[in-house]
């Protein structure tokens, strides 16, 4: 009410704006003030202005009427299913504009729900799904026993720099001819199988925890490795990196799947963001071609 006074600039048009009458505006604001102990408001004449006190008291008390709000809002959108959070983990080879752009475009129409992002290996999407730790995942692999979603495919190249000995040939490298040579693999959050009991770390691969790790270690001329297409275009565009003839017997692409952690009753939430992510991921020219679960030889 005493927002409504000073918005509307009178009892009058506060009592209309609230739909109360004028007098149980004037007795509520006279109570707050009596308990308080301070004046909120100076009337003069039939105008009434905010005391230097009370503008003191509103600054702080909008935003918990704000808050107040939001919480009415949160509490109505729960009783129609909608979680309070979502918990998305994303495998870290999946493209990430698309992404963005679904987020983005849920928060927007959702600023109610809480959306928690977390990005790590394949592996470790898994292992989440299995524990049921996150509502939705994107991952290549669907852990058995569940339904998914195919949602993009991802092209994939083999790459290198311009003077490596692999980019000097025309014809696409043998096996014998990549294993005299170092790959450089992309091992997010610790995704790399540790070496048997006994038995020598294969020192023709480096296994390194970042994309700007590859990249740095591409140009320098260290090895090759498959990385996804999108994040090597402007590498290629720069002539920093070259594209190496792809042997036939290799898949150049992964199919990633959106992943339900309450299958059977997925919330109005979930099934919301899962549809904005098909919807960009559609946008994007993403989803097509076809499936195939590993990068290398077939």
């Amino acid at each position: 009410m005493l927002h409504a006074v000073i918005d509307c600039n009178g009892f009058s048009a506060a009592a209309e704006y609230l739909h109360v009458s004028q007098s149980a505006i004037s007795y509520t604001l006279a109570k707050m003030q009596e308990q308080l102990g301070i004046a909120l408001l100076k009337v003069e004449g039939r105008k009434a202005h905010v005391t230097e006190q009370g503008r003191a008291l509103m600054e702080y008390s909008r935003e918990v009427i704000r808050s107040a709000i939001e919480l009415e809002v949160l509490a109505e959108k729960m009783r129609m299913g909608w979680e309070p959070e979502l918990r998305l983990m994303v495998d870290h080879d999946c493209p990430q504009d698309f992404l963005m752009a679904a987020i983005r475009s849920f928060t927007t129409g959702a600023p109610h729900v809480k959306v928690s992002l977390l990005e790590d290996s394949g592996l470790k999407v898994e292992q989440a799904i299995a524990h049921n730790t996150v509502d939705l995942a994107i991952c290549a692999n669907v852990p058995p026993g569940l339904i998914a979603d195919r949602l993009l495919s991802v092209q994939y190249a083999m790459v290198t720099c311009f003077d490596h000995p692999l980019a000097q040939a025309n014809v696409p490298p043998s096996e014998v001819e990549l294993d005299r040579h170092t790959r450089i693999v992309l091992n997010v959050g610790g995704s790399a199988k540790p070496a048997s009991a006994g038995r020598k770390i294969d020192a023709s691969t480096w296994h390194v925890g970042s994309i700007d790790t590859a990249l740095a270690a591409l140009e320098a001329g260290m090895g090759y490795a498959w990385l996804p297409l999108k994040r090597v275009e402007r590498y290629l565009r720069d002539g920093r990196l070259c594209l190496l003839p792809t042997p036939a017997h290799y898949h150049s692409s992964k199919h990633f799947y959106i992943v339900h952690a309450r299958q059977a009753s997925p919330g109005v939430g979930a099934s919301t963001l899962s549809g904005l992510l098909h919807s960009h991921a559609a946008i994007l020219g993403e989803a097509a071609g076809m499936p195939s679960r590993s990068i290398g030889p077939g």
